[in-house]
């Protein structure tokens, strides 16, 4: 199993200072890469995704139930589904809170796929937790005009409060069953079973308020779910079956920047990538996906490896493979190592992160971070700060990562 690298928070300061005079800006910071199928963290708040056209199935084992909460409770899902308002606090349809005012962003990450037009949504049953507590289970199938969609399986629990019934999130419920242990600003939840490392959740807090200071910002207050595996970062969201659920590499995690919430699939009390996100997020919004998984990479490395390991790497592929074209970087998915699938979106985005804070120092990101998210905005943003083209990303990219080697 690989170590998690921890840099000192000394040295990090150390590094700040010596960017003003020598443009330097390494830090070596190491983390889990993400392993979700469509990015890293749910979109920020001022970004709300339009919901696609969704068709309501009920299981005809449903359509029998007599119980009448259950038809009450399924009359209101329906109706809550057929309203597209996952990502609004809504008090009078969800158990929302400070803590957790968007409860169905899972769910709503799930029906937005850009390349998805249409869900079909088939309610499979509702069964009691307890006296005024429900389990709903859910199963969507997606498809856009030629492609049908892995299934997703999800759960969400309705609440019968007096004569209302509200809906509560996974994650909400898994709160109140799990241990939970507040260390600084971060609220850390854990399995019963499980330990939290006192010493990493310290040190984590402590990062956590050098990267405010770094972004300019309030330290944030979030939650953190410890998750020995990424599977079951999915299994605490609700998900019995997610198309992200059974990577062979089973370490990883996300953000939720709506909630502030760390979902970490590493066992560890230590997830800096994902920290970065939340940071970036709420700095910057509409930043294309390369310069945000670059930064979070360049700041909190990937897979538990620093960003100069994964440069390594591409050095490694370039070199084996010199054909290769970097220029188009929509058709640039990822390579594979003796280990990994490496994403060239975070390598490549963390080494032009690296070049432009070097070269223009932290503060210029604000013209890189927050400009665009499509592809002509990357290659825009990319030629202003380092007066690299299109047609010479090839070349750069080659003489850059040439000077990492092992």
């Amino acid at each position: 199993m690989l170590s998690t690298y921890i840099p000192s928070i000394i040295k990090f300061n150390e590094k700040e200072k010596s960017t003003k005079n020598m443009k330097e800006d390494h830090f070596y910071i190491v983390i889990l890469i993400l392993l979700l199928i469509s990015g890293c963290s749910y979109s920020g708040k001022e970004n709300h995704p339009k919901n696609k056209d969704i068709e309501i199935h009920f299981s005809p084992n449903i359509r029998n139930a007599k119980n009448n909460p259950e038809q009450k409770i399924l009359k209101k899902w329906e109706s809550f589904l057929h309203k597209n308002r996952y990502y609004e606090w809504d008090s009078e349809d969800l158990v929302c809170s400070m803590k957790m005012p968007y409860p169905m962003m899972p769910l709503q990450e799930v029906i937005n796929k850009d390349v998805l037009v249409h869900h079909y949504m088939n309610i499979l049953g509702i069964y009691p937790i307890d006296s005024n507590l429900y389990c709903i289970k859910n199963s969507l199938i997606t498809q856009n005009t030629d492609t049908i969609y892995p299934a997703y399986q999800f759960s969400v629990f309705a609440k019968l409060e007096y004569k209302n019934i509200r809906f509560i999130s996974n994650p909400q419920l898994v709160k109140t069953k799990w241990q939970h242990q507040k260390v600084g600003n971060i609220d850390y939840y854990y399995d019963c079973n499980d330990d939290l490392n006192m010493k990493d959740a310290i040190y984590f807090d402590r990062f956590n308020d050098e990267l405010a200071a770094k972004f300019g910002l309030e330290p944030i207050e979030f939650d953190y779910f410890q998750c020995k595996y990424s599977r079951n970062v999915f299994d605490v969201q609700g998900f019995d079956l997610h198309p992200g659920k059974y990577f062979s590499n089973q370490t990883g995690g996300m953000a939720d920047t709506y909630n502030h919430i760390i979902y970490a699939g590493n066992g560890k009390a230590i997830y800096t990538h994902e920290l970065v996100h939340l940071y970036s997020m709420q700095r910057w919004k509409n930043s294309h996906i390369w310069f945000d998984e670059g930064l979070a990479t360049y700041l909190g490395g990937s897979r538990e490896l620093p960003f100069e390991w994964h440069l390594t790497e591409l050095n490694k592929f370039a070199k084996a493979y010199p054909d290769y074209q970097f220029s188009d970087i929509d058709t640039l998915l990822y390579f594979k190592n003796d280990s990994f699938d490496l994403q060239f979106k975070y390598n490549i985005g963390a080494l032009v992160i690296k070049e432009i804070i070097e070269k223009h120092g932290f503060e210029y990101l604000d013209n890189v971070m927050g400009q665009g998210k499509e592809t002509e905005d990357f290659y825009r943003i990319l030629e202003k700060s380092l007066g690299v083209k299109k047609e010479d990303i090839d070349d750069w990219v080659r003489k850059k990562v040439a000077l990492f080697r092992e």
